[in-house]
């Protein structure tokens, strides 16, 4: 599937298939998906694999989705991944801000339970959660991060506001994600605890 350039009020749910979604990789500010504040941007929560990709994209305008795992609080403002394992490149992925209250997290990408994502080559950036204001991780799942950019991203929820660039959460051996980077590049970021990244029960 190609997008031409432009700016587009749409969501996007792969539903399990395994296909491409290109915008422009070489410039990405060029084809822009904007939720306009009506909820999260791209899913992939359908057992998608890494023949599921997305790239080419800025993700702009996210607000999350409540989910019952997360005590029917907002979560994965520009992209959910939940039980799934694509591949997000050369996008950027900014201004997602989920709505005020506890319990938010992935202002820009929220990823849990098992998943196995790779992202490479993008920028995540001016995004705000309440925890992970630009990525975070929760309950199992294997995490690869090529060549990122994570900037100036917020986690704000009062005194409990943890990991503005990264946050990651494990819950015992069986759930404890692992999360690696290369060639990353974090800064800017603000949070209580964790402005850059902030782990728990999990492993890098």
């Amino acid at each position: 599937v190609f997008v031409h350039w432009g700016e587009y009020e749409e969501f996007i749910d792969f539903t399990g298939k395994s296909i491409l979604v290109t915008g422009d990789p070489e410039n990405p500010a060029e084809v822009i998906l904007n939720g306009n504040g009506n909820g999260t941007v791209v899913t992939f929560s359908n057992n998608e694999q890494n023949e599921s990709i997305l790239t080419g994209f800025t993700i702009t305008g996210g607000t999350g989705t409540r989910l019952e795992l997360n005590d029917f609080t907002p979560s994965g403002g520009g992209i959910l991944i939940i039980n799934a394992s694509p591949v997000i490149r050369n996008c950027i992925i900014e201004g997602n801000i989920l709505a005020e209250g506890g319990g938010r997290r992935g202002g820009g990408v929220a990823i849990w339970q098992n998943s196995e994502p790779l992202i490479r080559d993008c920028v995540i950036r001016d995004n705000e959660a309440g925890d992970g204001g630009g990525i975070s991780v929760s309950l199992g799942g294997v995490v690869t991060l090529e060549n990122v950019e994570i900037l100036n991203n917020s986690a704000r929820d009062g005194d409990d506001s943890d990991g503005g660039g990264i946050y990651v959460l494990g819950a015992g051996n069986e759930q404890a994600p692992r999360i690696s980077l290369s060639d990353c590049r974090i800064s800017g970021n603000e949070g209580v605890f964790g402005s850059g990244i902030y782990m728990i029960r999990c492993s890098a």
